[in-house]
């Protein structure tokens, strides 16, 4: 009875295992390096036994034998380059880039460096006159007043001023050195590394023309030259920079308060400024010449820092960074930064994307 008994469990035992074996083939390789046991176990829980799992120590998909597909891109985890992000087969399961973020993946954009909308192939509509609207909606497209051009310079002009007297009304205690020490503090401090030499230089506060402008010079500005170039605020960018500091300027008739400019050929600047402090400051005083041959000028850094005013309330600021290398400029950057009069406080702005985007030149 107990020899019928053990013949019959051996029968079912026989006809269990080889119901599970399906692929023969993979399961005697599996049992050359591991017990028969093990092969036939499930030691992740998915359902998928240890002999035809090709991830068998991970959870996985009957559809990838066994491997999991993280993303859920179908691509199977072992054949995916981004296994954490969903992407096409065709890009080995990566996302297609999109290097300016505009919606438009690079290998459809036109414009693959500079934002634009999809309906024009990810590039910027033109906008010939620079007035703000797209050429495709400008019923004058190369005027900038509404698109057309303003031939009633007084009319524009009256209205300018009165819109500065309103804003002056409005806004009687503005702070405007919060606004010199924001624009200070928008200083990048790690575009002169190894300059010992940082020139200042200054250009008139104006809005840029363009074709159709009643005047070359904003009528009606809030926050101008002289508000920023004081003594004050260039021994902040000095501490702030850590850097030997002079000042330049592009015109003779430069003024502010409390800085004296003259013509100093000792530390003549060559193209880039003739002129020099004429305060007694540490400055111009330490610096050294890294050879008999050299002159501090062939080696050092030039900072421009130029305002516009619009609507008032608003200030625009153009930093434009400049190494130079024997009188030469090598390596140029620009940053363009809005502020707005807001609650009486001054606020960035988010501006348009191109004007976030910094520039970089190399020669």
């Amino acid at each position: 009875m107990k020899i019928k008994a053990s013949a019959v469990l051996f029968f079912v035992m026989s006809c269990f295992h080889a119901q599970e074996i399906t692929d023969k083939n993979a399961f005697e390789k599996c049992t050359k390096e591991n017990s028969r046991r093990t092969c036939l176990s499930d030691q992740d829980n998915d359902g998928i036994l240890f002999y035809l799992d090709q991830c068998p120590n991970v959870q996985g998909l009957s559809e990838f034998k066994g491997c999991p597909d993280s993303d859920g891109d179908g691509i199977p985890d072992t054949d995916d380059h981004c296994f954490e992000v969903a992407g096409p087969l065709e890009n080995k399961g990566c996302p297609w880039p999109d290097a300016d973020g505009d919606g438009t993946i690079d290998k459809d954009d036109v414009c693959p460096t500079v934002n634009g909308p999809v309906e024009n192939n990810g590039c910027p509509w033109p906008d010939t006159d620079g007035d703000g609207i797209p050429d495709k909606d400008d019923p004058c497209p190369t005027g900038n007043t509404n698109g057309c051009y303003d031939s009633n310079c007084s009319e524009a002009d009256r209205k300018e001023e009165q819109r500065l007297e309103r804003f002056k009304n409005e806004s009687k205690d503005v702070n405007f050195e919060k606004l010199t020490h924001k624009i200070i503090l928008g200083i990048d401090k790690n575009f002169y590394p190894d300059k010992d030499l940082i020139v200042l230089t200054s250009h008139i506060l104006a809005v840029e023309a363009r074709a159709g402008d009643c005047r070359r010079e904003n009528p009606a500005q809030v926050y101008q030259g002289k508000n920023f170039w004081t003594m004050g605020s260039i021994n902040q960018i000095s501490d702030l920079l850590k850097k030997n500091i002079s000042l330049g300027s592009a015109y003779q008739s430069f003024s502010s308060p409390d800085i004296d400019i003259e013509y100093n050929a000792e530390f003549g600047l060559k193209n880039i400024s003739k002129f020099a402090y004429k305060k007694k400051m540490k400055h111009l005083e330490t610096l050294k010449k890294g050879s008999p041959t050299e002159s501090f000028t062939d080696h050092y850094g030039m900072l421009m820092i130029t305002f516009t005013n619009e609507l008032g309330n608003i200030v625009k600021v153009h930093y434009t960074y400049t190494l130079i290398n024997k009188a030469k400029p090598f390596r140029k950057k620009e940053v363009y930064t809005t502020y707005k009069y807001v609650g009486n406080e001054w606020k960035v702005m988010e501006t348009k994307e191109e004007e976030q985007k910094i520039k970089i030149y190399e020669d």
